[in-house]
């Protein structure tokens, strides 16, 4: 049987011998049928006409790799893996440059790992030579381009300035290539202008999420409330594979993140199996985690023949550790690179990744032993954001056996886009995310706070948590993931089944005690280990905008701090000290709630025979009833519900989605919030009320009226610093008080 893709090959569930490949047809495809594989198609099309090529250009990649193995030669055929060449305006031929991959020869290699043949891409030891003359360095950049630009003052005052930096011929190749053009026409003004205005904006897009200053920030949460405003910008660092160095992105000169540069993912080996390489490709900043049996010059081969001319690498893009000097700068770039790296992933629904599911640089194995281990790319968290419908299998090699486990890959391939609304072309939804989340456990026990981060770098929310890798509470940071969700799917969170705590204690418990606190949503530990369904509200027609969860809010924002707000109702303590660079700063601990209307009943208990009985005999009550002939009186209602509990305990009701879904708890006391008293209610589960004539009854028996309803977070720590006043007094907020109260007020 012939099988029309490479995808439909691998869901069928066959062996490699089974696909029609055409032979006559694959011996012809080179590196240029795969970039340009939406050739007389815009990009930004899409429809199911780019969506075929996409396939196709697997299709066209699978019967490269097939052809090769069939019509390997000796020596090799390179003219599949011959790039063609990138100018018909120079003015001379290009030198062809091979590249060859340094494999011991008792190493099986890749097909497109071996050879690749181009004009742009030079070789390493090319790239790794040192310049010390502008002569010198404008014979091997002619030579390069094909080009035959004369040296004269202005150009060698030019090319000095590079020289001067050490930059070496491959560097100083990265930065010029995108204005070589320019140069070699004497346009040295331009290309000052355009490197310069590049690199300015490039710090400008990071600085609002980079800088720390308290004007920016007048107050800041300790451990997780670090939070970014612009976090759709391309990645600090690409690595130029014609130059084979890592430059700045603002060196390719393109203000959005350009077609010609692809995603690299790959699923990390455990630490026995990879080892450190220090290589000037990234200028030795920081040694390369690798594959044992890995070299980077095979990697870069491979992408070449792909077709690939810039990509983003995470271990040679995004800086990693090894080098104690740079710890200080690694932690101030990772708060931002890791929150915004999903974005060169996810920034077009055509985004190319090159894809190596069983670690960098790795044969293509979709064994069902390789699928089941939590090192493969599908168990992983951070690949999550990673996936794209515009993949190619890295490691692809002829010898594919797909029998059975082919489809098991197809139907986690599918799992994953459809969690990212890929197939849909929707945003991603936060029940699809955490149900994919949930079956990426990988090493969710060594780095907990990793999953939250993956997933917050997923969710379509305006702010986003900045990373720290110092962290380790994982529910720390799901507190903080919560403040900048939006409010439907923090409601989401609200009809999750099960508290964390059941507040029905007869013990007194004070309300400042996070210890005791009843949580209204669930735990990380609850939300990743539970498979308890999840109530879809941007599906259902009868949750109202009033119903949705808004916050955080801190009732009654102390005023920082001319008095001590110590027994205030949100402040547990407060007192002043000197941080790290000696200035006056005062910690404290406030309560922050999330609210939202909702029908609330009190005097609820639960009876015998499982109905909820709602019993009043309070005077108010009895009026606006119109009930005089007794003095008390009770109702009952059907309501679908895991609750359990003594006929005597009280609880309390609230009603949303027209009396569909509610929310079981106690009350605590209230609050005033926005001008309206709230009472705070502390959650134990939820329930559900499936018969209309149930619902109407109630709404006809009039026992509940609408409400602000509260639930209240556990204390967070906040600082804030201060300056001392000319009279002696207490300090009191640089801040203006009310800009203190705008930014506690919102929480964001």
């Amino acid at each position: 049987m012939a099988y029309p893709s490479f995808d439909a090959f691998l869901a069928a569930g066959h062996e490699a011998g089974d696909f029609d490949w055409q032979l006559h047809m694959a011996a012809a495809l080179t590196v240029k049928d795969l970039r340009k594989w939406h050739d007389g198609l815009p990009y930004t099309a899409g429809g199911s006409e780019l969506d075929e090529r996409v396939q196709k250009r697997r299709t066209n990649l699978w019967r490269m790799v097939l052809a090769q193995h069939v019509l390997q030669q000796n020596p090799l055929n390179v003219a599949p893996f011959t790039a063609p060449s990138e100018s018909a305006r120079n003015a001379s031929p290009q030198a062809l440059y091979t590249l060859q991959a340094r494999t011991p020869p008792s190493t099986p290699v890749l097909p497109l790992q071996r050879i690749h043949v181009s004009s742009s891409a030079i070789p390493a030891s090319l790239a790794d030579t040192a310049i010390s003359d502008a002569s010198e360095l404008l014979a091997f950049l002619n030579k390069i381009f094909g080009t035959f630009v004369s040296l004269d003052p202005d150009l060698e005052t030019f090319l000095m300035e590079w020289i001067a930096m050490g930059y070496d011929l491959g560097l100083i190749y990265g930065w010029l290539r995108p204005v070589w053009q320019k140069l070699a026409s004497r346009n040295l003004v331009y290309v000052r202008e355009i490197i310069h205005t590049h690199r300015l904006l490039d710090e400008d897009i990071r600085r609002p999420v980079d800088g720390s200053d308290w004007g920016a920030f007048p107050w800041r949460l300790y451990a997780h409330r670090a939070t970014m405003y612009n976090h759709k910008i391309p990645p600090r660092r690409v690595w130029d594979l014609y130059s084979n160095r890592v430059i700045p992105y603002h060196a390719i000169l393109s203000f959005d993140i350009p077609e010609n540069l692809w995603g690299v993912s790959h699923a990390w080996v455990l630490p026995q199996d990879r080892v450190n390489v220090w290589t000037s490709i990234n200028g030795s900043e920081w040694p390369v985690p690798l594959p044992k049996g890995v070299d980077l010059e095979s990697v870069r081969i491979e992408l070449l023949n792909l077709g690939a001319e810039y990509v983003f690498l995470d271990v040679l893009c995004l800086r990693q550790g090894g080098v104690a000097s740079m710890k200080t700068r690694r932690r101030e770039e990772w708060k931002t690179d890791i929150a915004t790296v999903g974005h060169v992933y996810r920034h077009h629904r055509y985004q190319t990744t090159v894809v190596y599911f069983n670690g960098l640089g790795r044969p293509f194995d979709i064994h069902q032993d390789l699928l089941g281990s939590p090192m493969h790319w599908f168990n992983r968290a951070w690949t999550l954001q990673e996936t794209v419908i515009n993949w190619l299998p890295g490691g692809l090699h002829a010898s594919l056996s797909t029998r059975d486990h082919g489809q098991r890959f197809a139907m986690r391939m599918q799992d994953a886009q459809s969690a990212l609304g890929i197939l849909s072309s929707k945003q991603p939804d936060f029940a699809d995310v955490v149900s994919a989340m949930q079956r990426r456990l990988g090493f969710a026990h060594k780095k907990p706070y990793d999953r939250v981060a993956a997933l917050a770098c997923i969710l379509p929310y305006p702010t986003r948590l900045m990373y720290d890798e110092s962290w380790r509470k994982a529910e720390t940071a799901w507190g903080a993931l919560v403040e900048s969700m939006s409010g439907e799917d923090r409601l989401t969170l609200l009809l999750f089944p099960r508290a964390e705590r059941i507040p029905f204690s007869p013990e007194k418990r004070s309300t400042g005690d996070a210890a005791h606190a009843p949580l209204w949503r669930p735990t990380w530990a609850q939300l990743m280990a539970e498979s308890q369904t999840v109530q879809r509200t941007k599906y259902s027609l009868a949750f109202a905008a009033d119903e949705l969860l808004v916050g955080p809010y801190v009732p009654n924002p102390p005023t920082w701090l001319r008095s001590r707000p110590a027994g205030t109702s949100n402040a547990a303590h407060a007192y002043t000290i000197l941080d790290k660079s000696g200035e006056k700063v005062v910690r404290a601990k406030i309560h922050p709630v999330y609210y939202h209307f909702g029908i609330v009943l009190t005097g609820c208990y639960l009876s015998d025979n499982g109905r909820v009985s709602i019993r009043e005999s309070s005077w108010e009550r009895r009026v606006l009833r119109d009930i005089t002939n007794r003095a008390s009186w009770e109702e009952s209602f059907k309501l679908e519900t895991a609750l359990s509990l003594p006929p005597d305990v009280e609880f309390v009701l609230v009603g949303l989605a027209d009396l569909q879904h509610w929310i079981i708890g106690t009350s605590q006391e209230t609050e005033v919030i926005d001008g309206h008293i709230a009472v705070v209610i502390g959650k134990c589960t939820v329930g559900h009320m499936a018969d209309s004539s149930e619902r109407n009854r109630l709404r006809q028996a009039k026992l509940g009226r609408k409400r602000m309803v509260a639930y209240r977070e556990p204390p967070v720590k906040v600082v804030v610093p201060l300056e001392e006043n000319d009279t002696g007094k207490p300090p009191v907020a640089r801040v203006p008080d009310e800009e203190v109260g705008k930014w506690l007020m919102n929480f964001r």
